[in-house]
């Protein structure tokens, strides 16, 4: 029996025995695992006709064009032969033509694309209709709206290491290379994500002098750039600013981070910030961004590439570890993120975007100004393992105190001992 659709000649095929039937070998939607392949099959269970109405799709060579998952699916329920009712086999269709059914078949149903295969395939998607979403990072991190005491009090100090579950903080400085060998005892992480104070004459450091002299803060950021590229194997995240007391140190520094460290400099990222503290200098405007300068410590970062799949120069860039479209504008309000006497305090999305671009669970993620632990609390929610350095003991303590409030089943440990 024939019927012809769109100019294609479709057959209705009886009892084919599924190992007849091929499975592409390269599909532009990557799986999602076995769990996904179990969803479908118990769908299939208790909704048997479904298969009647999305019928397997395949060409004259038996070549799926639709419905691969269902297909692993029948095959994990121990199907033998498939119902003639359940395929159509769909002859005449250019190769092309093929590939465009293949990715129109899939393109609103949530798959994540595999854009090397789309740029290999050499497709227009835009000519075909089909639309790539704002590719933003999906938020997967909240934020835990943690309220500190005003009367801090603390026993810690400096150079103490704290065991906060698998993380570790150490209240220390992170100029000092022996002090980040103490912390890492051993490990290098995959990526890093930091915020050195900004030199603004701020009052909120008891052991840190925030009032630094040019070329004292330049020495100051590269020291610790220089620390932190003995432990990295992956991305680097340096959020900096400037402000009246330090207006154009940022820019040399971020340079001399690339030309004198050795860094390989990637993407600036602007973070609107929604809302700006009043300016209280003439000569500058009121700021509602940040930079984040994004580096790696290898000078060919393999990791990240450019794929050409949308046409019309609509290029993307892709993190192939992750599987993320990597976007350079972040759009996260600071609305009671901030502590009262830390205003530096960022987001816990800030550092979440970051680790969700450029790690996978598991991962070690490093913060060597974590203050009062935005990226601890982000890396413990999308479990990564934290190291962290801050040289204050009242923040140190911030640490513990908030982290406990986050999971209080953490077993937290201070040299060693559990406290």
């Amino acid at each position: 029996m024939e019927n012809k659709v769109g100019g294609a000649v479709i057959k209705n095929i009886k009892n084919m025995k599924i190992n007849e039937l091929k499975p592409l070998d390269k599909n532009p939607f990557k799986s999602k695992g076995d769990r996904q392949i179990e969803k479908i099959a118990k769908s299939i269970e208790d909704f048997e006709r479904m298969m009647e109405i999305r019928k397997i799709v395949i060409d004259e060579n038996n070549q799926i064009l639709g419905g691969n998952k269902r297909y692993f699916a029948l095959k994990k329920l121990g199907y033998k032969e498939i119902p003639d009712t359940w395929i159509e086999k769909v002859t005449d269709l250019s190769e092309e033509q093929k590939k465009e059914f293949i990715i129109k078949d899939n393109a609103h149903w949530g798959s994540e694309w595999d854009l090397e295969l789309l740029e290999e395939w050499k497709v227009d998607l835009e000519d075909w209709g089909v639309e790539i979403e704002d590719f933003d990072v999906e938020q997967e991190v909240i934020e835990d709206n943690y309220e500190f005491n005003d009367n801090i009090e603390t026993d810690i100090v400096l150079g103490d290491l704290i065991e906060i579950g698998e993380h570790r903080l150490l209240c220390g400085d992170s100029t000092d290379i022996e002090q980040i060998k103490k912390l890492m005892n051993g490990d290098k992480v995959d990526m890093v994500f930091t915020s050195p104070p900004y030199n603004i004459n701020s009052k909120m450091y008891e052991t840190y002098k925030d009032n630094l002299k040019s070329n004292e803060y330049i020495d100051f950021n590269l020291k610790v750039a220089k620390n932190i590229k003995q432990v990295l194997k992956g991305m680097l995240f340096w959020n900096i600013s400037y402000n009246k007391n330090a207006r154009w140190e940022f820019l040399e520094i971020a340079n001399r981070i690339r030309k004198d460290i050795g860094f390989n400099f990637l993407e600036l990222i602007v973070w609107n910030k929604k809302t700006a503290l009043p300016v209280v200098s003439k000569n500058m405007l009121t700021r509602k961004y940040e930079d984040i300068f994004v580096y790696s410590n290898e000078d060919e970062y393999t990791d990240i590439e450019l794929y050409c799949v949308l046409g019309n120069q609509k290029d993307v860039v892709f993190n192939k570890k992750t599987s993320k479209i990597l976007t350079n504008y972040w759009e996260i309000g600071t609305n009671k993120t901030q502590l009262k006497n830390h205003l530096a305090c960022f987001p816990v999305k800030v550092p979440g975007n970051a680790i969700l671009l450029s790690t996978n669970e598991t991962d070690k993620i490093l913060d060597v100004f974590i203050g009062s632990g935005s990226t601890m609390v982000a890396a413990h929610q999308l479990k990564r393992k934290c190291y962290g350095v801050e040289i204050d003991p009242i923040y140190c303590q911030i640490i513990i105190d908030r982290m406990r409030k986050l999971d209080d089943s953490l077993t937290i440990k201070k040299n060693g001992v559990i406290i």
